[in-house]
């Protein structure tokens, strides 16, 4: 995964953390991933957002599961809560082995051919 997450984002940083799911992460009545607020406003906005992204309104973000199949999510602040949403649910169906207490990986980077945001998740 890290060999292909290097090849889509080189010149660009590649920001990673881990996140241990809950059921909030899981459940499809949320539809959404929660994020870590330090690991946005920290690592994700200074390094990779773009001029004319705008984080509140939502980004159109690029998510890799770790067969590197593609979901199309919303990248989005919802007051108390960072979240990658709208496609959520989809992810987690077609990865079962994604539950509650399991841990995954998360990376940032940017899509060079693109020049959009992505996320690279996987379990750990």
């Amino acid at each position: 995964m890290e060999q292909k997450i290097n090849k889509i984002a080189q010149p660009y940083p590649i920001v990673s953390t881990t996140k241990k799911l809950y059921m909030g992460d899981v459940i499809d009545s949320q539809a959404r991933l929660s994020l870590n607020r330090r690991f946005v406003t920290e690592e994700i906005l200074p390094s990779l957002l773009k001029e004319g992204e705008n984080f509140a309104n939502g980004i159109n973000v690029k998510v890799l599961d770790n067969r590197l199949q593609k979901f199309h999510m919303i990248f989005k602040d919802w007051g108390s809560l960072m979240v990658l949403t709208s496609g959520w649910n989809q992810l987690v169906h077609a990865n079962k082995d994604l539950e509650e207490g399991v841990t995954i990986q998360i990376w940032v980077f940017r899509d060079v051919e693109e020049d959009r945001l992505c996320f690279a998740i996987c379990r750990r």
